[in-house]
């Protein structure tokens, strides 16, 4: 019996603490004082069209190891895409803080720079940005499937072999070991409509690298060939 009232309680605090996780801290509309005005907007790439009702959560990373983030509170994109979210920040302005935050989307057929993740951004705040709005922008990227197939014709003969693909800033990028042959097939989730450059050869011999670009149709998939 003693074990079984150990266990429910042990529930319940775990139910209590998913619960808090789950309560945003603030409402992002009210602050008065010293307060984190955060504002930006929302644009899709290529169009450049403005993102609307593009839910938007606000958290601070863990403070420690193994801890939680907090969760701050949520805000949406107005018509014309943007989004407004200010809360107190009293508690975040010690210079002993760790004051990393970050923002996740909704949008699960866009990413903004991890096309794995809902994240949109990292940042930080201190006390040098209270009550002086903080404006963040984020392109946001439709999705598409880059699906390449290596096959090497014989024993690839240097110590590596890189596949590297990239569109606006961002790049991304696998290596092989060398000295065997290859064939696997690893599909990359890319941005589509976009032009992507691409380019893979041995590792460290830049005069064997070969370079192209793709277009994949958003929310398609499309083959690429790699014959090393």
């Amino acid at each position: 019996m003693k074990v079984l009232i150990s266990i429910m309680v042990i529930f319940l605090i775990s139910l209590s603490s998913c619960k808090k996780y789950d309560q945003p801290a603030y409402d992002g509309i009210n602050c008065s004082g010293n307060c984190f005005i955060l504002i930006g907007q929302i644009i899709d790439t290529p169009t450049t069209a403005k993102l609307s009702d593009v839910e938007l959560k606000f958290y601070l990373s863990p403070r420690e190891m193994l801890s939680r983030p907090e969760y701050l509170g949520v805000t949406k994109t107005n018509s014309n895409g943007e989004y407004k979210f200010q809360f107190d920040a009293t508690n975040f302005t010690d210079s002993n803080s760790h004051n990393l935050f970050y923002i996740t989307h909704n949008m699960t057929e866009y990413f903004c720079f991890e096309p794995t993740s809902t994240k949109a951004g990292y940042f930080n705040l201190t006390s040098s940005n209270v009550n002086i709005p903080f404006i963040q922008n984020f392109t946001f990227f439709k999705k598409a499937k880059l699906k390449v197939h290596f096959k090497s014709q014989q024993i690839f003969p240097y110590d590596f072999f890189d596949f590297m693909y990239g569109f606006g800033k961002t790049n991304f990028g696998i290596a092989f070991n060398g000295h065997r042959y290859i064939d696997t097939t690893i599909t990359f989730i890319t941005a589509g409509d976009i032009r992507a450059f691409i380019n893979w050869g041995p590792g460290y011999y830049g005069s064997n690298m070969h370079y192209d670009t793709i277009i994949i149709p958003t929310s398609s998939e499309q083959i690429y060939n790699v014959n090393p």
